[in-house]
């Protein structure tokens, strides 16, 4: 048996070329080469394969199924192509930990065959054309830590499955159309660190399920239609630095919650919000929480 195999590939001008790739290699980077076509047949002799990288070409579609025998793949790269549809089965049972399959046309996919996967920390697919997506398969992903789906067209998302992704730290959701969000399923993730909703449709949203998320250090909400807002769930979270709000039709904020953190936060609002307090008269008050806060307090 050869020490190397052949990978068969069409790049942009069309024509037919092959990558000579040791059987026992661990990493396959083909990115930024044009690929058109490609032909994996034979990484299903590469037992060893760890990382497959193949961005940043202008593959259409890519056949997956050699990869099933690939029992040491760990990372996939297919992001920056043209993919508007895949066939994850393939990958039912690899030990998956990264799959980015960002920056590509598609409309739809289906997570099913992650479904199992205890393996899988990193899923992205943002900047696609997502209108939906469901999320159940990614419930046995006890250990995902990164979801990112921004810069697509969902209009609603139920996070209900990812209450058992309790190691998520960094959710990405911005840019979207969304118009309602529950927030429920974080209530019990200590890990949560990035949550990022901005540049949706939101007109409101609880942040009550967030108050017990110590860890969470940017909540972005910036670029919707909030027209009101209750921080108080949030305002005693000791690693809190950013809380975008600017470009909101908020009129009133009420600040009364901030005045017993012992540190600031980032906070963004417009330059037209009116902020108030339980008693909306004490002037007093919001002269104290403002310079308490003044380096932190920004009007747009």
């Amino acid at each position: 048996m050869s020490d190397s195999i052949i990978v068969k590939f069409v790049d942009l001008e069309g024509i037919e070329r092959t990558e000579s790739v040791e059987r026992n290699t661990s990493r396959i980077i083909l990115s930024n080469i044009g690929l058109t076509e490609i032909d994996l047949d034979s990484l299903s002799e590469c037992p060893r394969l760890k990382v497959l990288n193949l961005s940043h070409n202008q593959l259409k579609q890519v056949d997956l199924r050699p990869l099933s025998n690939c029992e040491s793949l760990r990372e996939l790269h297919l992001s920056s192509n043209q993919l508007n549809e895949i066939d994850l089965t393939p990958l039912t049972g690899v030990p998956l930990a990264e799959l980015w399959l960002e920056h590509n046309r598609f409309s739809t996919i289906d997570l099913t065959p992650l479904s199992n996967s205890d393996t899988l920390c990193l899923l992205l697919l943002h900047d696609n054309r997502l209108a939906s997506i469901d999320l159940t398969p990614l419930s046995m992903c006890k250990i995902l830590d990164t979801l990112h789906l921004q810069r697509n067209i969902l209009t609603h998302l139920d996070l209900g499955p990812l209450s058992t992704c309790t190691k998520l730290t960094d959710v990405d959701l911005d840019e979207n159309k969304l118009i309602e969000l529950n927030l429920e399923p974080f209530s019990t993730n200590t890990n949560l660190v990035n949550l990022i909703l901005n540049g949706n449709d939101l007109s409101a949203i609880d942040l009550d399920p967030l108050s017990g998320c110590r860890n969470l250090m940017n909540l972005w909400l910036y670029d919707n239609q909030l027209t009101e807002l209750d921080i108080s769930p949030i305002s005693k979270l000791s690693n809190l630095m950013t809380l975008y709000l600017h470009n909101n039709p908020l009129s009133v904020f009420d600040i009364t919650s901030l005045i017993d953190r012992e540190s600031g936060f980032d906070l963004t609002l417009d330059k037209s919000v009116k902020l108030t307090t339980q008693d909306s008269s004490d002037s007093d008050f919001i002269s104290s929480v403002m310079e308490k806060f003044k380096e932190n307090i920004r009007f747009m």
